[in-house]
């Protein structure tokens, strides 16, 4: 009776390392297919330092459930607004996303599963079926005259187009 147990006990165990092996080898696929190939040009050697952070605003983190709407600055660059459109935010990309002023959805990924954008351990990710990512590099809180100063500097530096904003919410409302 004592071998009866001893082949279940046996079994089980075999059936578990399966069950997590395949686990495993599931995430490793499923890590690859979220990751879209990142052409040369729009990686930043490692080495380098994060060019233009921002110095405006102050180091904040905002919910993610609270975000309601943004404005597309610059392909690296986005002002969000969460949950108010008095409560903005400046988002700064670790590399751009090319042709994000034209996604209607933007996703926000972070790592310790919080629900919160902040400066380390978030993503942003556009696009279906294989989203393209990319770190946040510096979350800040802007005051409305802030917000007004980035995009008259979008403005003047895109020479009179500025990002039109990505959701149907208007930057006035509320």
């Amino acid at each position: 009776m004592a071998n009866i147990f001893k082949l279940q006990d046996t079994a089980m165990k075999d059936l578990g390392l399966c069950c997590v092996a395949i686990s495993l080898a599931v995430l490793n696929l499923l890590g690859c297919a979220s990751t879209r190939a990142q052409t040369p040009n729009a990686q930043s050697p490692p080495s380098a330092p994060v060019a233009n952070l921002p110095t405006i605003g102050t180091e904040a983190c905002f919910w993610i459930r609270d975000v309601r709407h943004w404005d597309v600055i610059d392909p690296s660059t986005l002002i969000v607004y969460a949950p108010m459109p008095k409560e903005a935010y400046l988002v700064k990309l670790l590399q751009p996303i090319p042709d994000l002023r034209f996604h209607l959805a933007l996703g926000f990924e972070d790592t310790d599963h919080m629900g919160r954008v902040c400066r380390i351990g978030t993503f942003v990710s556009v696009g279906q079926p294989m989203p393209w990512r990319a770190p946040v590099a510096a979350v800040r809180a802007l005051t409305p005259d802030e917000v007004k100063q980035v995009k008259n500097a979008a403005k003047t530096k895109s020479k009179g187009t500025v990002a039109t904003p990505a959701t149907s919410m208007p930057p006035n409302a509320g």
